[in-house]
């Protein structure tokens, strides 16, 4: 592969390490490009308000000013999702470059609101993590993604994808075979389906049991 083809990336963070100040450097041989990631982006690129959008007053919402990051997990997939510290608490924070514009992120926020209901109104536990507030840009106000709960991860891995399944005793695979059917029973029954249903959107936590993340995948609400 040729240089050309295989730029280098670097995720620089200003200092204290804040979510608006989160610097990119994408470099290959033949020129150097900076871009400011969210809220610290050019004007131009600046997330717009989604006219349709009422933050639930339920949730807090955080300035990205606010909100320090100690890792960055993704950058392709149209904005960073990233583990934050807010007040002391670790969270994981969604905020794409389009804020509310990525119809992704509108209905994931929108699940995680419906989850958090049900769990109250039904009594039921449904293993998602829960919507902790919003994210607004540091500048403009304007409201670009949100923050859910964190999950540790097992030692075993990130995610279901990265587990060595052969080295898993069969008892904890049923068990967890058994978690997924009850979550998708429970988010179901109550009109949300689990779109982008894949290992690497498995978390499996500290003690071992199953949580589904990503609830914003190629769904529609009815």
């Amino acid at each position: 592969m040729s240089h050309k083809e295989d730029p280098q990336i670097l995720h620089v963070d200003a200092p204290k390490h804040k979510l608006y100040a989160l610097v990119t450097f994408k470099y290959n041989f033949k020129h150097l490009v900076v871009s400011i990631a969210v809220c610290a982006s050019k004007p131009e690129t600046q997330p717009l308000p989604y006219s349709t959008f009422t933050p639930d007053p339920r949730f807090p919402i955080y300035s990205a000013a606010d909100i320090q990051v100690l890792y960055d997990f993704d950058m392709t997939g149209g904005g960073p999702v990233c583990k934050v510290l807010i007040d002391g608490q670790v969270m994981v924070s969604k905020t794409p470059q389009r804020g509310l514009q990525h119809d992704e992120l509108r209905r994931e926020m929108a699940a995680l609101v419906i989850t958090y209901d049900a769990e109250g109104r039904l009594g039921i536990d449904i293993a998602t993590p829960d919507l902790v507030g919003y994210v607004k840009h540091a500048e403009t106000g304007v409201i670009i993604g949100f923050v859910r709960e964190w999950i540790q991860s097992s030692r075993r891995g990130a995610t279901l994808a990265k587990v060595n399944m052969a080295r898993v005793p069969l008892d904890t695979r049923q068990k967890w075979a058994d978690q997924i059917e009850d979550t998708l029973d429970n988010l179901h029954s109550i009109d949300l389906l689990w779109g982008d249903c894949k290992p690497d959107n498995v978390i499996v936590d500290k003690a071992e049991d199953i949580w589904l993340i990503d609830l914003g995948g190629d769904y529609a609400f009815d």
